[in-house]
């Protein structure tokens, strides 16, 4: 087992032209700052960290750090020593400091404070050029690096495509991966040069499954076909507000709770349009009219009602510590489940799937995933079986009610037996 080496107590940046080239839509000297506030913050580091910027560039203040114009430490601490060309990811800084065999292919030093003085600044920078060549030029590990090198301006866009490709979910579905985060990451790299908020992208996109239900209400083919191609294109889509959010630093609690409402609202928003849309088909008796539209609006209020509910409670606060199978399920794969998930694993708590195994209960996991859904609802609805997404939807909310009335009756017999 390697040594986990210790988080540096200083910070020196050597910040040449560089410092000035965006990079996904962040000035090299800023997301460096920002990198580092992030790091200290993760690894529980106390006080600011006092960084020096070797170059003409003020920085922007950042938490967890100080910019000072000389190292008032010891000569013995340890100062991470970095240039303007690193191009941090989220998990960089992390994965270098993990074992000390990382840190060496890492493109950055680790120098005693004494070795900054005026005197040996040249030969330090010296010593970092080689360094971040070295590792630049060692292309073993670059598929699991979070890191890339500016050598030349020309090298942004790459950077920039590299720095998105890490943006994904260990959550993400198939779909996800094969088709939706593609397509968003293609989009965010236009987008991110721009100065909008990601809350500003997740009600932008909104526009998307507002149209699908004029679409929907058609209620002929063409109409339900397209209709769920635009909630699919919204799925797909919905993706680059965190996205954009991971790179530029933007994540806020409220970010994610605006993410979430409007998946919810979409979701609702797609079971009455389809429902209404059926309703509407020339041709059909009318007790099929209302029929198709009751199934729409029941199955979009108990499907709202319950993941509102839901939802209140955090995923860690459900684990029972591992004590119970459920819980130790949870345990063991709680990295493939997003906190908007509760439904998922209410169901899978109260329906004793894990007694068909883990195997089978993480297949069940992931043909549920919200991609995985709207992926499935846009094919089937273009192979004209629009009803069969509607009836799934209505199942599956049926199911929701079956299981609460019983989980509700099942805890008032254990309060009247407790009593």
């Amino acid at each position: 087992m390697h040594k986990r080496p210790s988080i540096p107590q200083a910070v020196w940046i050597f910040a040449d032209e560089a410092a000035e080239w965006k990079v996904a839509g962040l000035s090299q000297l800023d997301r460096i700052a920002l990198a580092l506030s992030d790091f200290f913050r993760r690894s529980s580091v106390p006080g600011p960290v006092p960084v020096i910027v070797h170059g003409p560039l003020p920085p922007a203040p950042r938490a967890r750090i100080k910019f000072t114009s000389s190292l008032d430490v010891p000569e013995t601490t340890e100062v991470l020593v970095v240039s303007t060309r690193l191009v941090l990811g989220r998990d960089a800084l992390r994965q270098a400091f993990e074992n000390s065999t990382a840190l060496d292919h890492f493109p950055a030093l680790v120098l005693k404070a004494a070795d900054l003085s005026a005197n040996s600044l040249s030969a330090a920078l010296a010593q970092l050029r080689a360094a971040e060549r070295a590792a630049d030029a060692s292309t073993a590990e670059r598929g699991e690096r979070d890191w890339e090198y500016l050598a030349q301006e020309d090298d942004i866009a790459r950077c920039t495509r590299q720095l998105l490709r890490s943006t994904g979910k260990s959550q993400d579905g198939v779909i996800s991966r094969s088709l939706n985060r593609p397509l968003s990451r293609s989009l965010s790299r236009l987008l991110v040069r721009f100065p909008l908020w990601p809350s500003q992208l997740t009600l932008l996109f909104m526009l998307l499954p507002l149209a699908g239900v004029i679409f929907l209400i058609r209620g002929d083919y063409l109409g339900f076909a397209l209709g769920a191609i635009f909630f699919q294109l919204h799925s797909a889509l919905d993706g680059c507000d965190g996205e954009i959010a991971r790179v530029k630093y933007l994540e806020s609690e409220s970010g994610g709770k605006l993410d979430a409402l409007c998946d919810r609202f979409s979701t609702l928003l797609f079971a009455i349009g389809l429902g209404f849309g059926l309703s509407h088909q020339p041709g059909i008796i009318a007790a099929l009219r209302w029929t198709y539209l009751a199934e729409g609006v029941s199955a979009a209020l108990l499907l709202g009602i319950a993941e509102t509910l839901l939802t209140r409670t955090k995923i860690e606060d459900d684990t029972a510590g591992g004590r119970d199978r459920y819980g130790s399920y949870l345990t063991r794969h709680r990295q493939s489940f997003n906190q908007g998930d509760q439904m998922k694993l209410w169901m899978i708590k109260h329906t004793g799937m894990l007694s068909f195994g883990e195997g089978a209960t993480s297949f069940f996991g992931e043909l549920t995933k919200r991609d995985v859904f709207n992926f499935s609802f846009m094919l089937l609805a273009v192979c004209g079986l629009a009803s069969w997404v509607l009836h799934i939807l209505a199942l599956c909310a049926g199911a929701v009610l079956v299981l609460a009335i019983k989980e509700m009756l099942v805890s008032t017999l254990d309060a009247n037996s407790a009593a």
